[in-house]
């Protein structure tokens, strides 16, 4: 699996500071176990007003 348009994805969040959890095959090929590639993000409603 080709994770580095993911990662941008992940360091988008970082940077912006949104509390976010990953989970499913995503999350285990990240620690290195191969695996097939469902993704879940959920990420927590803002509360700063934009």
């Amino acid at each position: 699996m080709k994770t580095d348009s993911f990662m941008d994805v992940l360091k988008a969040l970082h940077e912006h500071e949104v509390e976010y959890i990953l989970i499913g095959g995503v999350a285990v090929i990240l620690h290195g176990v191969p695996r097939l590639a469902d993704v879940f993000l959920l990420t927590e409603k803002s509360q700063k007003k934009k």
